[in-house]
């Protein structure tokens, strides 16, 4: 496998590039925080399998921005598709009918088993 790596020097641009990584490809792409005691460090990471682009800072302001990072990533990655909610939705529905003619058919028997007592 080939890795490209990319060192950016700002949070907005570990921002802009994490974010068309993941656009690009979101069932691939994975999000890692790391912070080294030994020089007091924060490592962002965003990988695709292919690219990773790392950021690393000691800066104490950075720390408010990532939390909203960490937010924007933390949506983006337990995000629903549409076609999934359509699917279990349908499902739903089709679990409701199963009960609804179970419940239908146990009403009829009910009846009948009345109806033959008489």
């Amino acid at each position: 496998y080939f890795f490209s790596t990319m060192y950016v020097t700002t949070l907005d641009e570990f921002v802009v590039e994490a974010e068309r990584l993941f656009t690009a490809d979101p069932a691939n792409t994975r999000y890692s925080i790391k912070f080294r005691h030994c020089d007091a460090q924060v490592v962002l990471k965003v990988t695709d399998n292919r690219t990773v682009i790392s950021y690393k800072t000691k800066e104490l302001s950075d720390v408010k921005l990532m939390e909203k990072l960490n937010n924007a990533f933390l949506h983006h990655f337990t995000e629903i598709s549409p076609e999934a909610v359509a699917m279990e939705l349908d499902e739903r529905q089709k679990q409701q009918e199963k009960q609804q003619l179970a419940a239908q058919q146990k009403k009829q028997q009910q009846q009948q088993a009345q109806q033959q007592k008489k």
